[in-house]
């Protein structure tokens, strides 16, 4: 499945070199929250930085590029304390 080699090749991909040199982004301090906010505000967040589709995938998709050591899509409190600190960079 071509779609299923793409992301595969997205979670090897460079996102820290793009970052270093002014290409998106990547937060260097993640405060943890202390509890994983509403499924609601999860996607009020991910649409503020780009991120639509249907929810799992976008989840997914955001894992590729923010938190390659689990790609699930689910939102635990690891993943929302990124989300958190990725839509900060972008206030």
């Amino acid at each position: 499945n071509e779609g299923r080699y793409c992301n595969q090749l997205l979670e090897h991909f460079d996102w820290e070199y793009l970052a270093e040199h002014g290409i998106g982004c990547l937060p260097e301090n993640v405060e943890l929250l202390k509890a994983v906010p509403p499924m609601e505000d999860i996607e009020k967040t991910l649409q503020s930085i780009g991120y639509r589709g249907e929810r799992t995938k976008v989840i997914e998709a955001f894992q590729r590029h923010f938190r390659r050591m689990k790609v699930d899509g689910v939102v635990d409190l690891e993943t929302a304390s990124i989300m958190v600190a990725v839509e900060k960079l972008y206030d």
